[in-house]
């Protein structure tokens, strides 16, 4: 995977480039969306997202997916397997690349606070932000 400002964002695979493209789903095929493993570590502030988002009913239903690398959760939503990520405890410099590609392929990235991003395709990412950072300060 790889992306440059004003360039677009891109994946080699068995010697072919494709450009990413975020994805575009629609309302009824729900809504996959990507939590960072340390929210194991707080399971009441995941239930609290996970149902603040879904009791808006602004997207599909969320299906939550927790893996352990932001690098490569990042890439799927620029390449449109994800529609979103959320991760409560980052640093600037773990998310930057992915910042890039989710940005080049088409998608939009929040920053909530000094550690808590949202990567998203851009569909209802506003309303997502918001909800999100009203469920985390309550």
């Amino acid at each position: 995977y790889y992306a440059s400002r004003g360039d677009g964002a891109f994946v080699e695979q068995d010697g072919q480039t494709e450009r990413l493209q975020v994805s575009n789903p629609q309302p009824q095929d729900g809504f996959i969306m990507s939590f960072d493993a340390s929210i194991g570590l707080r399971p009441a502030r995941y239930t609290a997202v996970v149902s603040a988002i879904n009791n808006a009913k602004v997207i599909g239903k969320i299906k939550p997916r927790v893996l352990e690398s932001t690098a490569l959760e990042s890439c799927r939503v620029a390449a449109g397997v994800y529609d979103a990520l959320l991760h409560l405890n980052t640093k600037k410099w773990d998310v930057a690349a992915g910042e890039c590609l989710v940005k080049e392929a088409g998608g939009m990235v929040t920053w909530l606070d000094v550690s808590t991003i949202l990567m998203s395709n851009g569909r209802k990412h506003k309303e997502l932000a918001e909800i999100i950072a009203s469920s985390l300060s309550q």
